[in-house]
């Protein structure tokens, strides 16, 4: 959509950031320009880490003489904190204070963010507790995520069980410390430790108390299981997060389980994730360049490794071409599709051409999601996929068979219309 409405080389957000420029130096707005409406526009360079265009704003309300409200300068200073940029959170707390504003809780918060030193974030939360700041819930969840690795290490030190530090943490920080972030942060935590059992005791722990996981959660568990090779873990991750908490794999959850997949050269894992996210409206764009790539990457010789062939065949057994006496993929081309993305050459029609079909065939797999839904859950899919790709390593099917072989013996994934 974005490169619809925008020139060449051009971004939404730089456009916006643009446009709002222009806006709030316009000498004929100048008269309705009010501090909510600053306050929305600094929200938005905030947002994109634009902390020039921030300062610019406060000079243009300066002008103006419009009386910022100390929750925009909260605003800006977080936006500085999370950037580590002492040089403009320093001028911009400079600026509160000469428009005789007196520092909040959350100006204090920012502050320990902005710093990277946990010695100096204890001694900046020891002052907040002196001046009688971390009160209001809001501000106690924030200070407790600026600390809680620091916690959780020390609670993997003592040796001490996960609900003993709950209690603990309950004691320091009163009974509703925890949220989604800082549990979520706990998590990883444990998982980098390899405490994985005690990781997903914690999503138990934060059920029970009102905070239930989310997409950070599964995904953090999906990494871990990932980067062990362990693709039982995976699956009894997405049956947990699926069976106890409702959730389902989204955009981001697809992607590390695709890219797992893909590092393994799991043809059928591989195949059972896209066709799942194209259904969902959940193809990354690191998918579609992969499977993109080894669409259209053909040498006339045989590969005589594994690496080569993986990326030479991977798309093509990913989408299954050829399978389906489908006339909106023949009618890409006036060639069959094994002719136009079996083989190519350097010189000639042939290789534009095998682009062209190639992009067209992609974009007919990620409209899937308007036509199409699957007839069986994608777990039971994936445990089959799971075994087939375990049989297929062991007979060394990569270097044994030839693609039109995996293309048709590949993992039956069934689909049926909308309606």
């Amino acid at each position: 959509m974005h490169r619809q409405l925008y020139a060449k080389g051009a971004g939404h957000v730089s456009e916006v950031a643009k446009t709002l420029n222009q806006l709030f130096h316009d000498p004929s707005v100048s008269s309705v320009l009010t501090p909510q409406a600053f306050c929305i526009a600094i929200a938005f360079f905030t947002r994109h880490c634009m902390i020039s265009a921030v300062r610019n704003l406060i000079v243009r309300m300066n002008e103006l003489s419009v009386k910022a409200e100390p929750e925009i300068f909260d605003l800006m200073l977080m936006g500085a904190a999370s950037q580590r940029d002492l040089h403009n959170f320093t001028f911009l707390l400079k600026e509160m204070i000469r428009q005789g504003m007196v520092p909040t809780a959350d100006t204090w918060s920012a502050l320990t963010l902005a710093v990277d030193s946990e010695a100096a974030k204890l001694v900046i939360i020891r002052k907040m507790q002196q001046r009688k700041l971390i009160t209001k819930l809001p501000t106690i969840r924030f200070v407790v995520s600026q600390l809680i690795t620091m916690e959780v290490l020390s609670h993997i030190r003592s040796g001490r069980i996960l609900v003993s530090f709950l209690n603990s943490m309950d004691l320091k920080y009163g009974e509703h410390w925890l949220s989604v972030g800082a549990g979520n942060k706990i998590i990883d935590t444990l998982c980098a430790h390899g405490m994985l059992s005690e990781a997903i005791e914690m999503l138990y722990l934060m059920k029970d108390r009102g905070q239930n996981p989310n997409q950070g959660s599964l995904i953090i568990l999906l990494s871990q299981y990932a980067r062990l090779r362990d693709e039982e873990g995976v699956l009894s991750v997405l049956r947990l997060f699926q069976f106890e908490f409702s959730l389902r794999p989204s955009q981001d959850a697809y992607d590390v389980m695709f890219i797992t997949a893909w590092r393994h050269r799991s043809f059928n894992c591989c195949k059972t994730i896209w066709k799942y996210a194209c259904v969902k409206s959940a193809v990354s764009h690191r998918m579609q360049r992969l499977v993109f790539t080894t669409l259209v990457r053909n040498t006339p010789e045989k590969p005589k490794t594994k690496t080569l062939k993986w990326y030479k065949t991977a798309g093509k057994v990913i989408i299954g071409i050829g399978l389906q006496a489908d006339g909106r993929r023949e009618a890409l081309s006036g060639k069959n599709l094994w002719d136009q993305l079996g083989t190519w050459s350097e010189t000639g029609n042939t290789r534009s051409e095998s682009l062209i079909t190639a992009s067209g065939l992609l974009a007919l797999e990620l409209e899937a999601s308007i036509t199409f839904r699957p007839k069986l859950d994608f777990l039971e899919l994936f445990e089959e996929a799971l075994t087939m790709d375990r049989i297929w390593t062991k007979e060394n099917t990569l270097m044994e068979k030839h693609v039109k072989w995996m293309v048709s013996n590949a993992v039956r994934i069934d689909f049926r219309p909308r309606r």
